[in-house]
């Protein structure tokens, strides 16, 4: 029986997992999942998703490294999109601090867009951030055959991430929602593999230079919807369908 283990911590990312076809098919498949949770959640996901496959272990992850959390600064400001751009200025309007402003926006002018520095950055991650002890525990107790992020752009799943690296446990991970690509920041602890919701995010994420070892896998129907309205001035159903066919089996 394969062994999967993720963090669940909020709503969001609870619906994204439990209320789509990812969790009734893994565990039609027969897997175990092992699945983390903050402490005023766990009793509640215990409840609501019981099944003899799944276990619920409690987990109110620690502070990120300040080390990690300096690399993630980093990322953030050296994705160099028009929406990172537009934070950093709303940062600015908001504290009025033109110091912080400027640092930000030098990291953004000479370095985004750069691989070699999103590069650099996740090799720094990996050789000056350790990894979790607890979560090396959770490791341990439980011999994972790969840990699933569902959100990897939040400093929890990062931690996920960081102790399966150490541990040598295979990874994937997620983007929470439609627009995390480009908004978010560079991708610090790259997993394994990358999930992409849509034939446009994993456009994005190459594009962006993140991954090119993809599943796209339809979680988000809603935003495939939206992409394919915005694409086809079709208006019947079978086109919608083709649409989406092809945002979902694009190669």
């Amino acid at each position: 029986m394969k062994v999967l283990l993720m963090p669940i911590f909020n709503g969001l990312r609870a619906r994204n997992f439990f209320l789509t076809d990812l969790y009734p098919e893994l565990l039609k498949s027969g897997a175990r999942l092992v699945v983390l949770a903050p402490s005023h959640k766990v009793d509640y996901y215990r409840k609501t998703y019981a099944h003899p496959q799944v276990v619920f272990e409690e987990w109110n992850p620690a502070r990120e490294h300040r080390l990690g959390a300096a690399i993630q600064w980093l990322a953030f400001n050296a994705l160099g999109t028009g929406t990172v751009r537009a934070k950093q200025y709303s940062f600015y309007v908001r504290d009025r601090n033109f110091l912080k402003y400027a640092a930000r926006r030098l990291v953004g002018i000479a370095f985004g867009g750069a691989r070699w520095f999103r590069k650099f950055l996740r090799m720094l991650d990996r050789l000056l951030v350790p990894a979790d002890a607890r979560l090396l525990e959770f490791i341990k107790a439980h011999g994972p055959d790969a840990v699933l992020a569902p959100d990897i752009i939040l400093s929890s799943d990062r931690l996920v991430l960081r102790a399966a690296r150490a541990a040598s446990v295979r990874s994937i991970g997620m983007v929470r929602s439609w627009d995390n690509l480009t908004a978010k920041g560079v991708i610090q602890v790259m997993p394994d593999y990358l999930i992409a919701q849509t034939g446009e995010m994993k456009k994005e994420a190459v594009q962006l230079g993140e991954k090119r070892n993809f599943c796209v896998l339809l979680i988000y129907p809603w935003v495939a919807a939206l992409f394919c309205a915005r694409r086809s001035s079709a208006s019947t159903a079978g086109a919608r369908a083709s649409c989406l066919s092809k945002s979902l089996h694009r190669p």
